[in-house]
């Protein structure tokens, strides 16, 4: 077979693949049965969902399985107020679905294109210190180990199995369907708007304590930082106009940093003009339904680094990072973000044990990023700093280990739910180690 048919490709074009089979099941009898076609084959095996993290996670030259097509809600229970999901389903289209039947996720991360497997199997979040990272929101979840055999667990049933699987980038089974549980379906007032640097950053604790979610977007260039606070609200739904959607989603932080750019490069003479403030632009006070305000469209492609830190060590941390911006010359042509979780206790989240402060850098597409990711990480490293799993970073097992205090429960689970190492490829034993 030419595999160079097959040639995948993730959402940022930072990582690629040329596998020798692809498969599309939409039943977990077929997801079985990929299994132990790869075992017959002696190959590799390594899943994938809409292909949103950054890293090599999900690469093979074996068997990719795509979970387009496995995408269904199996159950929806509004008494418990519980939904079971294949994992295959988009946050994006399952966040709808769920709220038809009156019920909503109690967070979600800022993009909502992800699978749900891989948002939850990489600790994706969200924003606010009341809140852990999605997974915590699962309270059951099917697992099919390395040799196809399903295991149900939970948090009451085979603990250290759910905890590894759950969160397991990959490399701890693979997540078949998942049971969320929710919460009645609840509107956000949404306030967005710039605020002098110096102040949101005096003050972070306070606002992080008096809004439900919190974040805030920063420039090393800027004396202004755009602030995003969301809370519950009982009143009707206020939304946005279509218009300042676009406006605001698409040509603010898609259309206008690469106009900006190109205006640059054609006309040097308007540097001075066509500064980051322009990009500083507040929406309206609005009211929506909360998956509609937790997530935004994002049209700038980039390649990303988060780190997570105690809470207590924010302000030092981000002054750290805005200082050697500052001194080394770099030219930054996105913004930082800088967002908080509460603790949780899955083995290798970033969350673990600990509320947490995550600073998020970016660059654009095509961009260097090894001059600004890799200091910035040693930063983050003073203090204790655990890397997003499906975010670019530079670290190893050996690094890592020492950051996770049940990183040994994690290996035990793995080689539990991947005894022959079917699950493993460059990255997983980069992170992880082998099997």
């Amino acid at each position: 077979m030419d595999s160079s048919k097959n040639r995948w490709v993730n959402w940022s074009e930072t990582q690629s693949c040329s596998p020798q089979q692809i498969a599309f099941p939409s039943t977990e009898g077929e997801l079985i049965d990929c299994i132990h076609s790869a075992i017959k084959s002696d190959m590799k095996l390594k899943v994938v969902g809409s292909g949103h993290s950054f890293v090599g996670a999900a690469l093979t030259d074996g068997l990719l399985i795509d979970l387009s097509k496995y995408n269904h809600i199996t159950n929806v229970d509004t008494q418990n107020k519980q939904v079971t999901v294949q994992v295959g389903k988009k946050l994006e289209d399952l966040n709808p679905e769920i709220w038809n039947h009156g019920l909503a996720m109690s967070d979600l991360s800022d993009i909502a294109y992800q699978s749900v497997a891989g948002a939850i199997s990489t600790g994706t979040h969200g924003t606010g210190i009341g809140f852990g990272c999605l997974a915590t929101q699962v309270v059951a979840a099917r697992v099919i180990s390395g040799e196809g055999e399903i295991i149900d667990c939970s948090p009451e049933k085979d603990a250290d199995l759910f905890g590894a699987a759950v969160i397991g980038v990959g490399a701890a089974g693979i997540l078949s369907t998942v049971t969320l549980q929710l919460e009645d379906a609840f509107n956000l007032h949404a306030l967005e708007m710039p605020m002098p640097f110096d102040f949101v950053i005096d003050h972070q604790d306070e606002f992080v304590k008096d809004n439900e979610h919190f974040e805030y977007f920063c420039h090393p260039d800027l004396s202004l930082a755009l602030t995003k606070r969301n809370n519950r609200t009982a009143k009707p739904g206020k939304p946005l106009s279509p218009l300042g959607r676009w406006y605001h989603d698409e040509f603010i932080i898609g259309y206008l940093p690469k106009l900006t750019r190109l205006a640059k490069q054609a006309f040097p003479q308007l540097s001075k003009y066509l500064t980051h403030e322009i990009m500083v632009v507040a929406r309206d006070n609005y009211i929506d339904r909360s998956y509609s305000v937790f997530a935004s469209e994002r049209k700038q492609y980039g390649c990303e680094m988060e780190y997570f830190i105690p809470k207590k060590h924010a302000k030092e941390a981000l002054a750290r990072v805005l200082d050697f911006v500052k001194g080394s010359g770099l030219k930054i042509s996105m913004p930082i973000e800088v967002r908080w979780s509460a603790a949780d206790v899955f083995p290798i989240s970033m969350c673990y044990g600990r509320e947490t402060t995550s600073i998020a850098i970016h660059v654009e597409m095509g961009e260097r990023y090894e001059n600004y990711f890799v200091p910035v990480e040693t930063i983050m490293m003073n203090y204790e700093g655990r890397p997003h799993w499906g975010k670019m970073h530079f670290q190893t097992s050996s690094t890592l280990a020492p950051l996770y205090p049940k990183w040994d429960e994690f290996q035990k689970a793995r080689q539990i739910l991947d005894p022959k190492g079917i699950f493993e490829n460059a990255y997983t034993k980069r992170v992880f180690g082998p099997i």
